[in-house]
């Protein structure tokens, strides 16, 4: 799982083991790019306050790369805590609790391993579909716009992908260019987005599904057969305890990194999906009321 988990973080050049790889270097270049862009939101936003939609599409783009480059200072910030994370679960799964030599199924450990496991491979396969599908609609949604305004002869703009203020509006070259790296910024904020959310759920399955197998192995501990007591059988069951105790200190320990790394993060999307909320609330009751006037002139 851990394994799987890097393999995004790498991808996103935001693993420390790869400093020397290219994909390091590039992510650096993608991120000073994204930082000048953030900083023509910014300026966009501040002159928008007498266009309401405009202010609502600031909104809602700043948003999403806000919490891109919040993924992304966090993910660099605690990349020792990940390595952390990530080592401890690869020891835990290399070191798990099996039979236990009671007699239990021996394909019950494997069989809840094989299940979390499972799920975490399902996230890595279609939670990225899921956001590039979401990135595909958002990049090209202005140039769907822009054709729609061809076609129905209106006044055509330059689409551009981030709302940003553009210093020069006329001049054809910096608007192409402007294009350009907002396209290769809006895909690294979705590489960022990915990485980081598939390796927080991945850590969260693999803790939800360590402690079920902790709940069952306790469950166990006096044996499958609690009418036989035995010497050997009270030596196994103290075994297991101790065994257990330091598979819940582990994952207590665990759960402590974790939150240390995800807590500040959550917080946060909880404020930007209240304040998107509530922008979407105002442009839609704008376009009603609109839509309400012009249909009773």
């Amino acid at each position: 799982m851990a394994l799987m988990a890097e393999k995004q973080m790498r991808k996103a050049g935001l693993w420390q083991g790869a400093a020397r790889d290219r994909t390091h270097w590039v992510a650096h270049g993608l991120l000073f790019i994204l930082l000048i862009l953030s900083g023509l939101q910014v300026i966009k936003l501040f002159i928008s306050f007498d266009d309401l939609g405009t202010l609502i599409d600031c909104i809602s783009v700043l948003s999403f790369v806000s919490m891109g480059l919040l993924k992304v200072v966090s993910l660099r910030l605690n990349v020792t805590k990940w390595h952390t994370l990530f080592s401890k679960i690869t020891e835990m799964e290399e070191n798990s609790i099996t039979d236990l030599e009671y007699e239990m199924p021996q394909q019950t450990g494997e069989k809840q391993s094989r299940d979390y496991t499972n799920t975490i491979r399902r996230i890595l396969r279609y939670l990225p579909r899921i956001y590039w599908c979401a990135g595909g609609v958002f990049i090209l949604s202005p140039f769907a716009e822009l054709g729609l305004k061809y076609f129905r002869h209106l006044p055509l703009e330059w689409p551009h992908i981030l709302t940003i203020w553009v210093p020069y509006e006329d001049n054809a070259y910096v608007n192409v260019f402007l294009i350009l790296i907002e396209l290769l910024a809006a895909v690294y904020v979705i590489i960022v987005h990915i990485a980081f959310d598939v390796s927080s759920l991945a850590v969260m399955i693999f803790m939800s599904g360590q402690f079920a197998k902790l709940r069952w192995n306790t469950e166990m501990i006096g044996g499958r057969d609690l009418s036989e007591s035995s010497v050997s059988r009270d030596d196994r069951a103290h075994a297991l305890i101790i065994t257990c105790h330091q598979h819940y200190l582990d994952l207590t320990r665990l759960n402590r990194h974790l939150d240390s790394v995800l807590n500040f993060i959550m917080g946060v999307y909880m404020n930007v999906a209240t304040l998107n909320l509530c922008a979407t609330a105002v442009q839609l009751t704008v376009s009603y009321y609109v839509y309400y006037l012009l249909s009773n002139k």
